[in-house]
């Protein structure tokens, strides 16, 4: 079993060959950069079995040779939900299918014990161009790869654009001081979904979906700070599911309820402000108030298109005024 540790992050194809020539990958190079064709084929139950455990199960062609991992999510640690931490149980097989006998009894999930696997079969696939730079940043050892491709699941297709940076030792924020650096001059987001959760979520024609704020569970033993850190990561949640659904298409809520995230995440930062030092939080405070303006006007005019135009238009269906009206707010929203 292997422990891996990444960070992914969302990039337009169309900035992807900027990439190689940023100076922290330029200068950080240990060796050649490589090019990758993969294929990849999940496998599930019908019933979903694996991914309801938070498990994936893939075989990936590389070339001639084909490996079956599964992996399975593991408590993000410090890294919080930008932070992806995976066991992985890989093995080579010779067809396409998976051969759960080489997982081993440790790495055979329950759900496929007891002859579960005789009902395994495709769910989605993708296929991948990768380009793969190994990088040294301050002792640490850093694999940066590059991903464009798409996921493909029952006739529906999805784009793939990414950058993926995976920790192979050393200190865990050297990922954060590369993704940062890279930040600085290229547009990217943290992408806070896997690859199976964007293929199983085409899979079924699911589309983002907003998301509620969370329960928190706080012990007595801890201290204010680590209280702080557990408030914050769940508003954060909250806020990157919104994001997604946001991103994605016309979802009222999702506006919504990112913008519940944001006021929870801001009185967060006021209610423990005296544990925490005015360095640390000024900058989040003024991002936190900029994306709360962004946000308020795509609010105002859901609330105007759905709780005062409606009942309007359905009082007055034939009134042209309205439906110009509606128009117009619907482009401005």
């Amino acid at each position: 079993m292997e422990q891996e540790l990444e960070l992914k992050l969302r990039l337009p194809a169309g900035h992807l060959r900027r990439l190689a020539r940023q100076a922290i990958v330029r200068d950080s190079l240990t060796g050649r950069p490589r090019t990758e064709r993969l294929k990849t084929v999940y496998f599930d139950t019908p019933d979903q079995r694996l991914a309801q455990q938070g498990m994936a199960l893939r075989v990936r062609q590389i070339g001639r040779h084909r490996i079956q991992t599964l992996k399975v999510a593991q408590p993000n640690g410090t890294g919080g939900e930008a932070m992806q931490r995976h066991a992985e149980y890989s093995a080579p097989v010779r067809g396409h299918a998976p051969d759960l006998a080489r997982l081993g009894e440790e790495g055979l999930p329950d759900a496929l014990k007891d002859d579960g696997a005789g009902d395994l079969a495709e769910v989605f696939r993708t296929e991948v161009t990768r380009r793969v730079y190994p990088l040294s940043i301050d002792g640490s050892v850093i694999e940066l790869a590059v991903d464009h491709g798409e996921i493909i699941a029952k006739g529906r297709q999805e784009p793939v654009s990414e950058v993926e940076l995976e920790l192979k030792s050393g200190d865990e924020r050297s990922l954060f001081e590369v993704a940062r650096r890279l930040a600085e001059r290229l547009p990217l987001t943290i992408e806070h979904r896997t690859k199976a959760d964007r293929g199983y979520a085409l899979s079924v024609g699911r589309a983002p979906e907003p998301r509620f704020a969370g329960r928190i569970d706080l012990e007595s033993d801890w201290t204010v700070r680590r209280g702080f850190v557990a408030v914050a990561r769940n508003c954060l949640k909250q806020l990157y599911g919104n994001e997604i659904a946001v991103l994605a298409g016309d979802d009222a809520e999702a506006v919504h309820q990112l913008r519940v995230a944001v006021r929870r995440l801001r009185a967060a930062f006021t209610a423990f402000g005296p544990a925490l030092t005015e360095s640390a939080v000024s900058r989040f405070r003024s991002d936190l108030r900029w994306l709360q303006r962004e946000l308020g006007p795509a609010r105002d005019w859901d609330v105007f298109l759905k709780e005062t135009l409606a009942p309007l238009r359905q009082e007055l269906p034939s009134d042209q005024g309205l439906g110009a009206l509606a128009a117009r707010a619907s482009a401005a929203r």
